[in-house]
């Protein structure tokens, strides 16, 4: 009887004791904001009716940015989707290059609750400089409840610009945070041994194109 009434003493306690949310820190929101590890799906960003693409063209930092063209019939609007916990500060920043003038560019962002309603959205546009990386940012307080948050990075006039070093600092569980540092980490190790891989095979290749070169070249020509 004694054992019995402790246990269910022990059991009202852990009922009654709150439970502890989820640790909310902040970081880093976005998977493969420097552009290096786009492939040709763009992955893991997506974009709407075209018109963005992987670029060595120019670049901020790194080799690639992503190309953006606007024109008729596309937006080129690049865009990704991130979880956190709305109710903080937003920070949004990227560097921006194109060659052309009177261009501006920026972003529009959704918030989402955990229902997958829109709840609010925020934009912001830039005029940028010509022939040169133009640093544009902003700060929004994100609304309470939002539990998603959509990015939409948009070339703002027809013509073409380049996106790089997109970076979006935002509330969120310490788990999703290790997650999108886990996931940029693994991917760059996985691009630096491919490279790796290159500049280990990329002589032997040509040590064979020469030789077949070599050989071709050598053996006569039979006319009839």
């Amino acid at each position: 009887m004694k054992k019995f009434a402790l246990l269910l003493a022990l059991i009202m306690v852990i009922c009654c004791v709150p439970a502890m949310a989820a640790e909310t820190v902040t970081g880093e929101l976005l998977v493969n904001g420097d552009m290096e590890l786009c492939g040709t799906s763009m992955d893991p960003w997506t974009h709407y009716s075209s018109g963005c693409e992987k670029s060595t063209y120019v670049a901020h930092s790194g080799t690639n940015s992503v190309k953006s063209t606007k024109s008729e019939g596309k937006t080129a609007v690049l865009t990704q989707d991130a979880e956190f916990i709305g109710g903080g500060l937003v920070n949004i920043s990227a560097w921006v290059y194109t060659e052309e003038a009177n261009k501006t560019a920026g972003w529009k962002f959704y918030y989402f609750d955990k229902d997958g309603n829109a709840i609010h959205n925020e934009q912001n546009m830039f005029p940028l400089n010509q022939g040169k990386w133009t640093y544009i940012s902003s700060e929004a307080l994100s609304p309470t409840g939002a539990t998603r948050i959509q990015f939409q990075f948009r070339n703002g006039e027809m013509g073409t610009l380049y996106f790089d070093d997109v970076s979006v600092i935002g509330e969120a569980t310490q788990m999703r945070l290790d997650e999108v540092k886990n996931k940029n980490e693994r991917e760059w190790k996985f691009l630096n041994i491919r490279r790796s891989f290159m500049m280990q095979t990329l002589p032997n290749r040509q040590m064979q194109l020469l030789a077949t070169t070599r050989t071709l070249s050598a053996t006569p020509v039979l006319k009839k």
